[in-house]
């Protein structure tokens, strides 16, 4: 991803180092941040929120890691089946280790190369094309069934 060299920490396996060509030096944590799908309270690990809340939440040496993740509060939409499970995201807010909830409200569309920033009138255009989807695929199968 453009580092000239990466590390990883040999006594917390979840921290790495990323030394780029131009000098820079950048630490992640793997473990540092969890993704809440909000509608359906489905949790895991997401590059495209890492990727955000790096850049509100860098980490410094010296680094002491919180017991608790921070928590990316999102919602995951569908405009068409061919682009898989989900093509587009909205980061709500996160909620910090201590329990501070922060706003977020950054939007973003799947494209060939990652993932682009949108804004919110599109994110709501998305999400609606989403339950058209949805519920054009419910009257397919009802239909099917009546056959």
């Amino acid at each position: 991803q453009g580092e000239e060299v990466n590390y990883q920490c040999k006594r917390m396996s979840s921290l790495f180092k990323y030394v780029y060509a131009d000098g820079t030096v950048k630490y992640r944590d793997i473990d540092r941040f969890i993704m809440v799908e909000t509608l359906t309270n489905t949790i895991w690990h997401s590059g495209l929120v890492d990727q955000v809340l790096e850049e509100l939440y860098p980490i410094t040496m010296p680094y002491i890691p919180s017991d608790t993740p921070y928590k990316a509060m999102c919602e995951e939409y569908l405009t068409d089946r061919k682009n898989g499970d989900f093509d587009t995201v909205g980061i709500l807010n996160v909620i910090e280790p201590d329990g501070k909830t922060v706003e977020i409200n950054r939007y973003f569309k799947d494209v060939p190369n990652g993932w682009e920033e949108i804004d919110l009138e599109e994110f709501k255009n998305r999400r609606a094309m989403h339950f058209k989807r949805l519920h054009s695929e419910i009257h397919d199968k009802r239909k099917g069934e009546q056959s």
